[in-house]
């Protein structure tokens, strides 16, 4: 065995896959500053400043009550949000677009006001440095934008509500899925304890970016990589997912579910003596062929 070989000999190589920073980040006094909740979010300390030129586009910095790596959580567990969709790479007849997969997160009424909130502080940011987001020499008519023409070019990340379809607002995010670069996923199983008490969670397990399946409920962070972006095809702040805990145990459906808090349940076969009578009498009203509604020619019934 070589020398160099002995020097490294029983040492833990490192892993190939680098994990993703962690979600704070330390304050002037040395203590760690804890993920902010985006219903939480003081729009007051939301900063927007230094448009510089990129490679393709102009991007801007994003800072939040002094941390310049924003993170914010949609949820604090126990609670969680629901992602409705999965990951994958937006297609256009058929062709993917690009290489990076998107999903959406669901969002709350109030969750949905705050974001707002803060892409409006971006379009005034905008305004007051429209030259500044598009240069006057860079437009096909070399002379600067008005103030119609620069908003007609925001791309929220917000998904508007549908509520015929009882489809909540949503919130855009992208889901890096190159080595090095994934979010960090956890499963665990949320347990709700009947005495009332606070849920319990069991401890986390490693997960991956193939745990998130449509439907997937979980506390789930973003952040801005690399802050608001100003390009040609319009401007605004694109998310990342960072990290998930999912619950395992609360996969399916989004939708609203039944009520049965009233009900009180039996086995098959244990029906109640009432029960079968009542079953007797309704059939009763098929004596005379006229049906539960009465003669088939008075339909629909008063």
């Amino acid at each position: 065995m070589s020398a160099a070989k002995k020097s490294q000999f029983g040492k833990v190589k490192p892993s190939g896959v680098v994990p993703a920073p962690a979600p704070t980040e330390a304050s002037a006094t040395g203590k760690r500053k804890r993920t902010p909740l985006l219903d939480d979010l003081d729009i007051s300390k939301v900063i927007f400043k230094d448009v510089e030129p990129r490679k393709n586009d102009r991007h801007c910095a994003f800072e939040y009550d002094d941390i310049t790596r924003v993170f914010i959580a949609l949820a604090k567990l126990p609670n969680y949000s629901k992602m409705p969709f999965e990951p994958n790479i937006p297609k256009k007849d058929g062709v993917e677009l690009g290489t990076i997969m998107s999903t959406c997160i669901d969002l709350s009424p109030e969750q949905e006001l705050k974001w707002r909130e803060v892409e409006a502080k971006l379009n005034k940011f905008v305004l007051k440095h429209k030259n500044e987001c598009y240069p006057p020499e860079k437009e096909p008519t070399k002379k600067g934008i008005s103030d119609e023409v620069c908003l007609s070019r925001f791309r929220s990340t917000i998904k508007d509500a549908d509520p015929s379809k009882g489809w909540p607002a949503k919130l855009k995010v992208r889901v890096l899925h190159e080595d090095g670069k994934q979010p960090r996923v956890e499963k665990l199983t949320l347990i709700e304890t009947p005495d009332g008490q606070p849920n319990k969670c069991t401890y986390p397990e490693p997960g991956s970016y193939k745990d998130l399946k449509a439907n997937c409920a979980g506390a789930f962070e973003v952040s801005c990589r690399g802050g608001p972006f100003f390009g040609p095809l319009g401007y605004g702040i694109a998310l990342t997912l960072e990290s998930a805990a999912l619950f395992t145990n609360l996969q399916g459906s989004s939708g609203p579910g039944i009520d049965y808090e009233d009900v009180v349940f039996v086995k098959p076969g244990e029906a109640t003596a009432n029960g079968a009578a009542d079953a007797d009498e309704g059939s009763a009203d098929d004596e005379d062929g006229s049906g539960q509604f009465g003669d088939e020619g008075d339909y629909p019934p008063p």
